[in-house]
């Protein structure tokens, strides 16, 4: 469901005036995703069960070391009161919890988010600093008493700091789902990808690399504005594009400037570039031709990761100029721009099925990896995103819409 500012971003952009740049995010695929499995029932709790097979395993094992963070934003498939315009909530209440032993024992409880959700958000998150090295337990339950349907799909994205080492560890419990959210998968904007400057075909890398951290797309929006359930699942496509990050500032401690956040604002720049060649162009003229223009970084054509691929701001300045020549103008986005979820109401996949599939052409996580690993560290502002309203760009921070589903 779109949250608020998704909706704002999709009311403004409306005009065709307003383009709109949002980062995609740095959490790759720091996310789990599952259809809603009922299983043992402890006290007032009935727990997921998170083996999808014929066992039951009512625990998630998440491996941390000393003063590591673990921070599951967790929802499931019910509409948010707080960005339902008829006031809609949730019809049930989940918990989720950590236990330093694989025991649903409250002596053993290190983390829990148990806030009443009928009503309100269907929504829990967990802000947790290991102790030690250690295997901690996540456990996910439907608190019984509230009563209320089972939900069918559950999903949490890890907002901790991403980093490779600490992916290898989780990467068969928890890794693999989409972390692109709120005004990042809006309709009436862009989120954008990050490939460092240095890796990309100016400067001899060709194919462009992606950061290894930048988000994955395919997140479902399951409702309406008012809360509605769809009759199918829209999946966006998002990010629709990359571009450059590592670029040089005059900000302390963000030169270079690294993430999605410094991404974003380049593509801005990218759009007043474009709109200063073609002044009457639409958003959708922008978004058009900075993707038709934009050099593959995986498969042909779209993929979850990168959008479009890398911006060329030259070959899109020129493929505007010649657009606007042309007798009747082409202002449709591409159609790629929403796709249905074909799969069965409950356990929801990106069409194709594989984590990087555009076009049904599978790319595995470690190949992901392998592309797109770059070795320094970073700092980032998560969340940014730029705003650029005719010919004046304008930049803003603020928080994000916290509804994913």
């Amino acid at each position: 469901q779109d949250g608020i500012i998704a909706q704002a971003v999709n009311k403004v952009t409306k005009s065709g005036r307003v383009s709109y740049f949002s980062s995609a995010g740095n959490y790759f695929a720091q996310s789990y995703e599952s259809e809603y499995r009922p299983s043992t029932v402890i006290g007032s709790y009935e727990l997921h069960d998170f083996d999808p097979g014929p066992n039951v395993d009512i625990f998630q094992d998440v491996s941390l070391l000393s003063g590591e963070s673990f921070n599951p934003l967790f929802q499931w498939d019910e509409p948010f009161a707080s960005a339902s315009t008829t006031g809609a909530g949730a019809e049930n209440d989940l918990d989720i919890f950590i236990f330093s032993e694989p025991t649903f024992n409250f002596d053993f409880l290190v983390a829990r988010s148990a806030e009443s959700n009928v009503g309100g958000d269907a929504l829990e998150a967990i802000t947790f600093a290991a102790p030690r090295d250690d295997t901690y337990y996540v456990v996910l339950g439907k608190y019984l008493p509230k009563e209320g349907p089972n939900p069918s799909l559950v999903k949490y994205i890890d907002f901790s700091p991403f980093t490779l080492e600490k992916s290898s560890r989780q990467l068969a419990e928890y890794f693999g789902a989409s972390t692109v959210f709120a005004q990042a998968n809006s309709d009436g904007g862009l989120a954008v990808g990050a490939a460092a400057y240095f890796n990309t075909p100016e400067f001899g890398v060709n194919p462009p690399q992606p950061n290894y951290f930048t988000s994955l797309g395919g997140t479902p929006i399951l409702f309406d504005t008012s809360g509605e359930r769809l009759p199918e699942p829209i999946f966006r496509a998002q990010p629709g594009i990359t571009a450059p990050d590592a670029v040089s500032t005059t900000v302390p401690n963000f030169n270079p400037f690294i993430g999605t956040s410094a991404s974003a604002p380049s593509a801005a720049a990218a759009a007043a570039l474009l709109l200063d060649a073609v002044p009457n162009a639409t958003n959708r003229d922008i978004y058009r031709v900075l993707k038709r223009t934009a050099i593959d970084m995986f498969a042909e054509g779209f993929d979850r990761l990168t959008g479009a691929g890398l911006i060329q701001v030259d070959a899109a300045v020129r493929e505007l100029l010649s657009d606007d020549l042309k007798p009747e103008r082409n202002r449709r986005l591409s159609s790629s721009s929403k796709t249905k979820s074909t799969s069965r109401r409950g356990f929801l996949s990106w069409p194709g099925s594989d984590l990087l599939a555009p076009q049904g052409i599978p790319i595995p996580i470690s190949t992901a990896i392998d592309q797109a690993m770059n070795n320094y560290s970073y700092s980032s502002m998560n969340g940014f995103s730029a705003v650029l309203s005719d010919q004046i760009g304008q930049s803003s921070f603020g928080p994000s819409s916290s509804s994913m589903l």
